[in-house]
Formats: structure tokens, C-alpha cells, sequence
């Protein structure tokens, strides 16, 4: 066979795939923008044109007051555990008086001579 039969037999190949294949916009998505692109509609909104005019400053204050209700909810669970750490864990201070013989042997003091 020829090459330009060859080119002709693969050019017919290609024409029909694409005639019957719906064209996938997730699968033309940069990945190393979006890791997931079933989660969001940017980059179809984006290709497409299809902006939705929002108000920014709205956004801001939704935005704004999530962001602070959740970390003042996670702050006070924080202050809870605590609170209750200092609470129910309280150790035994150990009482240290004449007759008390107390070791501390730190494992890089000890040195064994032969």
C-alpha cells in the first residue's frame, strides 16, 4: 500500500470516530488545575462562556462569616479539651523530703570500664 492510502484509510478512520463520539469537556480539563473535574463546573463555565455575574462583596461576607464560625467552633472545642485535660489528668505531685533517696541516671553518663 502506498503511503498516501495509508494516510487517506487513517484520516477516514479519525473523521468517523469523531462523528460518532460525543466530544467530553472533563476529559479535555487541565489536570493540574482541577484534580477532580466532576467536582466543579469552572472549566465548562469557563470554555463555554457561561459566567454567572454574583455579587463579590455578598460573597466576601458569606465567605467571611464560614470562615470565622468554623474556627471559632474548632477554637472552643479546642478550650474544651483542654479544660478538661487540666481537669480530670491531674498527676501526683511527688513529695521530696530528708529521707527520700531519689536516682537520676541519664543512658550517656553510664560507662562500663574493663
Amino acid at each position: 500500500m502506498s503511503d498516501i492510502l495509508k494516510d487517506h484509510l487513517l484520516h477516514q478512520y479519525i473523521k468517523k470516530i469523531k462523528q460518532t463520539n460525543k466530544i467530553d469537556i472533563y476529559s479535555i480539563t487541565n489536570a493540574t488545575l482541577i484534580i477532580n473535574p466532576y467536582v466543579t463546573n469552572f472549566p465548562k463555565n469557563f470554555i463555554f462562556n457561561n459566567v454567572q455575574n454574583e455579587n463579590k462583596l455578598k460573597l466576601f461576607v458569606v465567605n467571611t462569616i464560614k470562615f470565622y464560625v468554623y474556627n471559632f467552633v474548632q477554637f472552643f472545642s479546642f478550650i474544651q479539651t483542654f479544660v478538661y485535660y487540666k481537669c480530670l489528668y491531674k498527676r501526683k505531685k511527688y513529695s521530696v523530703s530528708k529521707n527520700t533517696l531519689v536516682i537520676d541516671i541519664a543512658p550517656q553518663q553510664i560507662k562500663t570500664t574493663i
